[in-house]
């Protein structure tokens, strides 16, 4: 039985995460407008992880991110829900040589603020453009990760409009024409308002092939599950009316996407919104390529990142 068959929750649970990159914590009044520095928090680790500064969002939230690579390129990475930058030093380390990467950590992820007023793809995308500003970042690859394909388009298109080289979808949306429907929304929501912490679990064990690891999967598990699950679901509502396929038609950057094989890929719709959309599938990998396919996804990132800093 293929994956996809496995369970009814399966399609559900994989749109939803490709949706949104959920954040956690309330709300609080908004803050005076924030000093335009960025302040170290973090040294090198003994791993050889970069160094972490902190630059306040428009809101004033604290995002914390750092710059790795000797590359003249710069690539801005942005993680999963309930992820963190962690997830993508591994390729970082590797391809550092060639690119100046740029990794944060979302708010209300990481060493990052956990409160702000409004959690939303705009103002996730606002914080990209406060990074890219920060780190001196000058036309820059956008690069995604489930719900951050959202928020890469959103940026590509407003703060960010006209300084973006490219965009890189990672197993965000392998086929636009399989969004969720309102009764997906309803049910998903409606599982995670009743056990935020089962769902969760389901979800993810939804999103790794049969044979993953069990470490794989509880580490992805147990990340998510740092987030407030009111905040996550509230998050999560408001997000899955983003229009995507709307906000998709008027991207003009080329786009690449890398996914894995749980759900097929759609390359002929996806190119109808997105002219030129190149796709990369990475066969027996999860929703995260980058934890449990570490070398081919660093493979189809090189050749991404090698076409797009060329155009």
């Amino acid at each position: 039985m293929k994956p996809s068959d496995a369970h009814p929750l399966y399609r559900l649970a994989w749109l939803a995460l490709a949706v949104l990159l959920a954040a956690m914590a309330g709300c609080r009044p908004s803050p005076a407008p924030p000093a335009a520095h960025a302040v170290e928090t973090t040294s090198p680790r003994a791993t050889g992880a970069p160094s972490f500064a902190q630059v306040p969002a428009a809101d004033g939230t604290p995002i914390a991110y750092a710059i790795a690579g000797r590359g003249e390129q710069a690539v801005i990475l942005s993680h999963c829900w309930g992820g963190s930058a962690d997830l993508f030093l591994p390729v970082v380390r590797s391809l550092s040589d060639r690119y100046r990467f740029i990794v944060l950590d979302l708010p209300g992820h990481g060493r990052s603020g956990k409160a702000r007023r409004a959690w939303t793809v705009a103002a996730y995308a606002g914080d990209l453009e406060t990074v890219a500003r920060a780190s001196g970042a000058e036309r820059p690859i956008l690069v995604g990760h489930s719900m951050s394909g959202r928020i890469v388009v959103e940026a590509a298109l407003g703060p960010l409009a006209g300084r973006v080289r490219g965009l890189v979808f990672v197993d965000s949306f392998p086929d636009v024409d399989r969004l969720p429907s309102p009764v997906d929304q309803r049910g998903m929501l409606g599982g995670l308002r009743a056990d935020f912490p089962g769902e969760v679990r389901r979800i993810v064990r939804a999103l790794f092939p049969p044979s993953a690891a069990e470490g794989d999967i509880e580490r992805v598990a147990a990340s998510i599950l740092r987030v407030r699950a009111d905040t996550a679901t509230a998050i999560l509502e408001e997000n899955l009316s983003y229009p995507i396929r709307d906000r998709l038609s008027l991207l003009t950057v080329p786009a690449w996407s890398i996914d894995a094989d749980l759900t097929p890929t759609n390359e002929r719709a996806n190119q109808a919104l997105v002219p030129g959309w190149r796709a990369l599938v990475i066969p027996g990998a999860s929703h995260w390529p980058m934890i449990d396919a570490e070398e081919r996804f660093e493979e189809a990132l090189s050749a991404a990142l090698q076409d797009l800093s060329r155009r």
